[in-house]
């Protein structure tokens, strides 16, 4: 769309224009909120203040930032790369292209993981710790999530963080709990070392191949244990949208045909050694192999292994207890 089209156009006008120049590329739905953020990024308003202004016109300089991002759009580059950053959790986090843009499933694992640390007694928000909170697991054992004398803090650690999205949301939520993650990119750690400073959260950032056993001594033992590794096999490229696929990370999208729960088999054997007794390990998985990975970690040894749907309805997070 050329700068020149959307002279004169009042923001009410202008977010009916870009939907539907978004449309040759999005489903409608799609497109309509895609047009949304671009004006609520570019105005620096939330959209009840566009509608309200909807018959002002914007200035130049806003008209020359919306042409550039949708000429990108247009590209087939994600909106969250054009802009540079997205929001996960509530949270603002810097993007590019050297990690997965965090998405709405990521979410629903965080959510999960804070949600059962309410129902075993744990915290969930900054200023509701106590100095020595006592919290009962799922296995029986007692831990602490805040900080006391001769006592061990929450611990958790985020395998293959990319943006950093999943630590830092934790880190956020639990208050006094110890943060640590890790991934093999050193392009994603220091993204991800950004974020946690944009955010005010204390990580400590590992590089480590979680595949190379070598690499397991650097760290300490630990509560929680959660990855979202890759886990799109290469046959499924093929069904896979075009933005996603020419854009996003290959390393931390694919796993080859033959073993598609190599990630998962080696992460579930690290946390075996890892984790504190009554510990927990939570996966977000490749829909297609659900009871697989219920199966490799009731053959690792877990107990009180479950299954967790999507807000879509598919197989999409596991977790199990030490």
């Amino acid at each position: 769309m050329k700068e020149n089209s959307l002279q004169g156009k009042a923001i009410r006008a202008l977010a009916r224009e870009i939907r539907a120049s978004l449309q040759t590329l999005y489903e409608e739905r799609e497109a309509a909120g895609l047009a949304w953020i671009i004006l609520e990024n570019i105005t620096g308003s939330r959209r009840e203040q566009i509608m309200i202004r909807g018959d002002e016109p914007p200035d130049a300089g806003q008209l020359n930032a919306i042409s550039q991002i949708l000429q990108e759009l247009m590209k087939g580059k994600p909106l969250q790369y054009v802009l540079g950053e997205t929001e996960f959790y509530g949270l603002k986090f810097k993007v590019t292209p050297s990690v997965l843009i965090p998405r709405q499933e990521t979410e629903e694992l965080v959510q999960w993981i804070l949600q059962t640390e309410a129902a075993s007694g744990s915290p969930l928000t900054a200023g509701k710790t106590s100095a020595a909170t006592a919290v009962t697991t799922m296995g029986g054992t007692t831990r602490m999530a805040g900080e006391a004398a001769g006592k061990l803090p929450l611990s958790l650690l985020d395998v293959g963080t990319g943006s950093g999205c999943i630590a830092i949301a934790l880190k956020k939520n639990l208050s006094g709990a110890e943060a640590w993650a890790c991934d093999i990119s050193d392009k994603a750690l220091k993204l991800a070392s950004e974020n946690a400073s944009l955010n005010e959260a204390e990580i400590r950032f590992e590089h480590a191949d979680i595949l190379d056993e070598q690499t397991w001594g650097r760290f300490p033992s630990f509560d929680i244990i959660v990855s979202n590794p890759p886990y799109v096999t290469e046959s499924e490229k093929t069904a896979m949208a075009v933005n996603v696929l020419d854009h996003e990370p290959h390393l931390a999208l694919f796993v080859g045909n033959d073993d598609p729960l190599r990630f998962y088999r080696a992460i579930a054997n690290f946390a075996l050694q890892k984790l504190r007794p009554g510990g927990s390990l939570y996966f977000e998985i490749n829909e297609a192999f659900g009871p697989q990975t219920l199966e490799l970690l009731r053959e690792t040894s877990f107990q009180h292994i479950s299954l967790q749907k999507d807000l879509n309805g598919k197989d999409r997070m596991v977790r199990g207890f030490k």
